[in-house]
């Protein structure tokens, strides 16, 4: 099964670093020619093929990132490869024209500074030591003939420069991707803000509506009961058993649907308000299933740690794990569910696992979002993996979905002991 926190997590910055990075290759490859011009026009001699060669490669190579190849792929895999390409082939073109004398070596700090942004720690150590393992064989394989006749202050001065190239990249890469990590941290916290403030703003939302459909519906239906009390007492005189059988129903469902509207604000989140009390939660989810209607009953397979004792409020901890139930029970007609408790050290897992149709991968994606639902009109409004994750958020907890079309689904609601 595939969870929705990790399924095809790509790295923002990776897809960023596939929009730019081209753009800075197309930049090399101009930068060369017009280096070759230049040497061409002051007379220095170049092997012309064989750094046109290169610089053909990496501009083929540049047109590969709109294939639908590269689009399938995992961007940061995608980006690592092409630095690494990009660094043999400078290297390359570094031998070729004057090795560890040639200026142009400096742009191997260009890619140490790419990887520390776009990459990882692994991922940057990787490519700043290809950049210097590139950097040093230009003292050594294919260096210019010339320079083993240089003079030995202008030979130190090269291996200086070396020295100096290492030590700066390790200090750029360290400093940069700090940085990046900090970003990447920080863009993170404000997003989970963002989520906290929307779910937020959709609870209170609810809260409105159903504080309004209370006060709306409340005069009505005492209406209702009244005339049914008297009715029933009506019936009851006049010896009318089916009338006042109808009439006590009447009563009966004007009741149960006070009873709703009175859940309404805690199945919008408010019974997280209510005060936490030390729940023996194998025991509280045996009851649950015993209160279940039977056919429900008979289905639902318990995997219970008895006795495990956490500080939860009660009504709230009842109304997120009939949610998950519920959903599980709609989803599979038939087949067991199994409803699980899990010891965690400091935290508890309850687990609910069907074996029904499944969700696709926009289903997943979008499962806990408020008001999305793939039911009938009449199946549910989408709103209870909503109000249990929030439920769990707001104890401070969570909710994570692994599903796979076909193999059923199955629903973790983490909560902490305490």
């Amino acid at each position: 099964m595939t969870s929705t926190s990790e399924a095809h997590e790509e790295s923002a910055v990776a897809g960023v670093g596939l929009d730019w990075l081209p753009r800075l290759r197309w930049g090399v490859v101009a930068a060369g020619l017009l280096a070759l011009f230049v040497a061409q026009q002051i007379g220095i001699r170049v092997p012309l093929a064989l750094v046109l060669g290169m610089l053909a490669l990496m501009a083929a190579t540049n047109l590969a990132f709109g294939s639908r190849f590269l689009g399938r792929a995992t961007p940061s895999r995608v980006l690592f490869a092409v630095l690494v390409s990009d660094v043999v082939l400078v290297t390359v073109v570094l031998h070729a024209t004057g090795a560890a004398e040639n200026p142009m070596s400096a742009v191997y700090m260009l890619y140490v500074t790419l990887a520390a942004m776009l990459f990882g720690p692994a991922g940057t150590v990787a490519i700043v030591t290809l950049c210097a393992l590139g950097y040093g064989s230009l003292f050594l394989v294919g260096a210019a003939p010339h320079l083993h006749h240089a003079s030995a202050s202008f030979v130190a001065h090269l291996y200086g420069m070396f020295g100096a190239f290492v030590i700066t990249a390790a200090l750029v890469a360290f400093f940069v991707q700090r940085l990046s990590t900090a970003l990447r941290a920080r863009e993170a916290e404000l997003s989970s803000s963002r989520a906290r403030e929307e779910r937020a703003r959709h609870l209170a939302t609810l809260g409105t509506l159903s504080a309004g459909a209370a006060h709306e519906l409340g005069t009505p239906l005492g209406t209702i009961a009244i005339v049914a009390g008297e009715l029933e007492a009506r019936a009851l005189a006049s010896g009318d058993e089916a009338m006042r059988e109808d009439a006590h129903l009447i009563r009966e469902e004007t009741r149960r649907c006070r009873a709703i509207l009175d859940a309404l604000a805690e199945r919008a989140g408010r019974g997280v308000g209510e005060a936490r009390e030390r729940v023996d939660v194998a025991a509280f989810l045996s009851a649950l299933a015993e209160g279940m209607a039977p056919a429900r009953r008979a289905r639902l397979a318990l995997d219970l740690t008895a006795p495990l004792f956490a500080s939860l409020p009660p009504r709230a901890l009842r109304v997120a794990t009939e949610n998950l139930v519920n959903n599980a029970f709609e989803a599979a007609a038939e087949g067991p569910i199994t409803l699980r408790l899990l010891d965690e050290g400091e935290a508890l897992s309850i687990v609910v696992e069907d074996h029904g149709p499944g969700m696709d991968e926009e289903t997943l994606a979008r499962a806990k979002e408020p008001f999305f639902t793939r039911k009938s009109a009449h199946g549910g409004m989408g709103l209870g993996l909503f109000l249990t994750e929030s439920i769990a958020a707001e104890l401070g907890g969570g909710l994570d979905i692994e599903s796979e079309l076909g193999k059923g689904c199955r629903v973790r609601l983490r909560l902490p002991k305490a």
